[in-house]
């Protein structure tokens, strides 16, 4: 038997089998279906009887035909996929690509039959069941985005803000994700307080007027007079009623008639509705109170609330979510005054309501979901959740990877997509067919939801266009090809990669190159702590000694940690410590600890690290092993902590002071120095140490034994900073005081106002001190008399900390890049960074760095 008479029976066992399967699948809803159904139905499997059995092709045809008006749906796409397979036995097959698209495109055809036409289609045309559709470019995220419910999807109303010359914009999604301006010629002082494509409800901010404007021609209408409305909202149907929220009341309204009003306790209240644009929801009150509305009958009724009030809701139908401190409780309706269940949580951790759960996830857990009727764990998931979107069944996660996940209800994934790196996350603007994701610079991509589905994890035929030009050995049209994936998928970390491998041979810049070695390793197809290629090639490209991907997750700059051959660093979930090695940036080990770690302390001692939680010290050795080697159980949490080679000098938020001998582990000596926290910094040339009480004081302690050598009351403030010089010791204050501390006579030698907020202090001795203020100066001050030697302005994170040498200094800046400054802040050194870097640190063979996009990089000293 041929390949092809082998095909053809297949497909004819396939379609039969199909045909079948529709038969077997059960009656369809009545809306759906008519009495002749059933015999449609029939009519179809005798006309591929007729095509694959008899041969009559015409009789095959004249039935198809005949059903291609059919007021069946299901008969109209089995249609098209009938007609198809016929045309491509025959050998015209674009035209069957064209008539299996039209029948992929349907509803009609049920899941399986829709995913053994899209296993076909792979083979014939990937192109044509390409899920990604471009959705043109708006100037960037909307300042607000007004949600609206439609009987083909749901539709959205944009808000591009102006920039006080410039009046808001305002565009419109339709339910097939298409964008088109909306024609409301806005006045610059006008606020949008809610909009559907056929109303726009704002506020004039300078003449305290509320406008409605209504389509085609959306004229400002006035609706009320001096009413300081801080929100609005529009209610669906034909009444054209809507809400006014201000700071004392609330008024329904229809045109410029009150129907209804009442007070509220304050300013910042916020209408919840139960479903979009409906008349029954809660009205929340931060800090005040909760109110039952239901503005169709006329009502506003107080929610009785137990203890504290909730710091933010969350409605979704008959359930309510109620966010506190430490927990999220949930209510059912319609009263909801009664506590249905509850869970720990915090308030940064994300939080939506699908159809049956409630789904929470934690900065550095798993993503939960709960059943919203029980509060049983139905499932969880650790994919480092950021933000959340539940819509139609589905649950769109975007993670700190910067990838979308689309789950069903039931935690199995059904897509992927991989939203690139930017700053701010992208929007996700789901409609019952289509997820728009709208990224930050203003590009939009349109993904077909169920195509997304069908395809699943396999991807392969993105880059069929870039496998067929690198085989016949065309690399410029594959870059095209590639360019043209990446425009729709930023974050396509496998489409970068090859784009990078391709870039040399076509002579592109070594910028060019790291930038394509960079989204490869940024992509979630490169893991953490792995040898990727793409981490070496991005290391030659910056000139770096090693590049480390750490765990995604929180925003989070941790500081490597260095000794003689290895550093270490805590994760984002601030349980986990991975060690390295300094030299080839390799990973040594990693260990898991059962509490957060507080890092108050982190320190080598020899080959052992030392860091801490809120209730004990920990002690590992890596070069023996990847297990806890001790653990010192603390009295209080750390507030500072010096490692000495006479032991770990700690102090609390107590006042107390102890050397600890961590051999022995036990206090050397402790002492009592104040009531608050305890700032504390080694005097190198003397067995002592300077300490700062943070609300005002100075002690000059002997570490041989903890006894005060002299103590001195220093002005009233809050202290943040302290430097111990050789003659004198130097103290920072929140407010922006700098007082320097004659040591021997424990006198104020100097004092200096910097005018501002000061937010790191350290120096060389007493020939200079580096001070860093809430302005991003960076200044150069004598530290024997606290003069001005020079200063310069540096645009840096605020709480990023100049990292001292010899030769000056290093700073991470926002360009991004790492500076080597001197002590006259001359630019000595350059060296890009892929991100915003936090504080640099110096780790043996050179100096470290972390980035936003988590990164560490090691340059080597130079």
């Amino acid at each position: 038997m041929s390949r092809q008479d082998g095909r053809k029976k297949a497909w004819a066992g396939a379609v039969g089998a199909l045909a079948l399967l529709c038969l077997c699948l059960g009656p369809a809803p009545a809306a759906a279906r008519d009495a002749r159904y059933a015999e449609e139905q029939r009519a179809l499997e005798n006309a591929r009887y007729l095509f694959e059995i008899e041969g009559d092709n015409a009789g095959a045809y004249a039935i198809l035909d005949k059903l291609k008006d059919s007021r069946n749906e299901e008969i109209r796409a089995q249609g098209l996929y009938l007609r198809g397979f016929f045309l491509e036995e025959q050998g015209k097959t674009a035209e069957a690509i064209r008539l299996y698209t039209g029948a992929l495109g349907s509803d009609g055809l049920p899941p399986p039959q829709k995913q053994r036409l899209i296993a076909r289609l792979l083979e014939l045309n990937p192109e044509a069941i390409k899920p990604f559709r471009e959705a043109g470019k708006t100037r960037g995220l909307p300042a607000r985005v007004f949600e609206s419910p439609s009987a083909a999807g749901t539709v959205y109303v944009l808000a591009q803000a102006g920039d006080g010359e410039r009046a808001t914009r305002l565009s419109v999604q339709d339910n097939q994700g298409m964008l088109r301006s909306l024609n409301a010629a806005l006045t610059a002082d006008e606020e949008v307080l809610d909009a559907t494509p056929d109303r726009v409800l704002t506020r004039s901010l300078s003449r305290q007027r509320i406008f409605l404007r209504r389509a085609p021609r959306f004229a400002a209408v006035v609706a009320e007079e001096k009413f300081q409305a801080l929100d609005g909202f529009l209610f669906s149907g034909e009444s054209g009623e809507f809400l006014l929220i201000g700071e004392r009341g609330v008024r329904l309204m229809r045109g410029a008639q009150t129907l209804f009003s009442h007070p509220l306790p304050g300013p910042g209240c916020v209408y919840h509705p139960s479903a979009p644009r409906a008349r029954q929801g809660v009205l929340f009150c931060p800090g005040q109170g909760l109110y039952r509305a239901d503005f169709a009958r006329r009502s506003l009724t107080p929610l009785p609330l137990a203890g504290e009030a909730p710091s933010e809701v969350v409605l979704s139908g008959e359930y309510l979510a109620l966010r506190y401190v430490d927990k999220v409780e949930i209510r059912r309706g319609p009263a909801f005054n009664a506590f249905l269940w509850g869970f720990p949580s915090g308030l940064q951790d994300p939080l939506v309501l699908g159809r049956g759960h409630a789904f929470l996830a934690s900065g550095g857990g798993p993503l939960r979901a709960f059943s919203l009727r029980t509060g049983r764990l139905d499932w969880q998931r650790d994919i480092g959740a950021s933000a959340l979107r539940a819509e139609g069944g589905e649950l769109f996660v975007l993670t700190h990877a910067r990838t979308c996940l689309a789950l069903d209800e039931r935690g199995r994934l059904l897509y992927t997509y991989e939203t690139g790196w930017t700053e701010e996350e992208p929007l996700l603007l789901p409609t019952r067919d289509w997820l728009v994701v709208q990224q930050a610079g203003g590009g939009r991509t349109r993904l077909n939801r169920e195509l997304l589905r069908l395809t699943g994890p396999h991807r392969e035929y993105l880059f069929h266009e870039v496998n067929a030009n690198l085989a016949r050995g065309d690399a410029r049209g594959a870059l095209k090809e590639l360019n043209s994936l990446i425009a729709l998928e930023p974050g396509n970390g496998a489409a970068w990669r090859e784009k990078a491998r391709l870039l040399p041979g076509l002579g592109a810049s070594r910028a060019e190159q790291t930038h394509a070695w960079l989204q490869a390793a940024r992509s979630a197809g490169a893991a953490p702590w792995s040898a990727d290629p793409a981490f070496r090639s991005l290391s030659a490209g910056l000139g770096a000694a090693w590049t480390w991907k750490r765990q995604p997750g929180p925003r989070f700059f941790p500081a490597l940690t260095g000794g003689r051959q290895f550093a270490f660093y805590v994760e984002n979930d601030n349980q986990t410590l991975v060690v390295l090695d300094s030299r080839s940036g390799a990973l040594k080990g990693s260990y898991r600890f059962p509490e957060p770690l507080d890092l108050k302390v982190a320190a080598w001692t020899g080959d052992t690290l030392v860091v801490s939680s809120a209730t004990r010290l920990y002690l590992m050795a890596p070069l023996r092993g990847t297990t806890v080697l001790a653990q010192i159980r603390l009295r209080n949490p750390v507030g500072q902590a010096l490692m000495l080679p006479e032991g770990l000098l700690l102090s609390d938020w107590n006042g107390n002071l102890q050397l600890l001998d961590l051999a022995a582990r036990r206090p050397r000596w402790e002492a009592r120095l104040g009531r608050g926290g305890l700032l504390l910094a080694r005097v190198k040339s003397a067995g002592e140490v300077d300490v700062a009480e943070i609300e005002g004081g100075y002690h000059r302690v002997r570490l041989q034994d903890g006894r005060s050598l002299g103590s001195l009351r220093l002005p009233p403030g809050t202290i943040t900073e302290i430097h111990a010089g050789e003659d004198l010791a130097y103290v920072g204050y929140n407010e922006g005081l700098i007082v320097g501390i004659d040591r021997a006579r424990t006198a104020i030698a100097w004092q200096r106002d910097m005018g501002e907020q000061i937010f790191s202090l350290s120096g060389r001795g007493d020939q200079v001190l580096i001070v860093g203020t809430a302005s991003k100066r960076i200044l150069n001050l004598r530290g024997k008399t606290g003069a001005p030697q020079s200063q310069t302005q540096v645009s840096t994170y605020l709480f990023n900390r100049p990292v001292l040498t010899d030769e000056g200094y290093w700073i991470g800046t926002t360009e991004p890049a790492l500076e080597k400054r001197s002590w006259a802040h001359v630019v000595l050194l350059k060296l890009p960074l892929t991100d915003m870097p936090g504080t640099p640190s110096l780790v043996g063979p050179g100096i470290a760095v972390s980035t936003l996009d988590n990164f560490i990089l090691l340059f080597q000293a130079k």
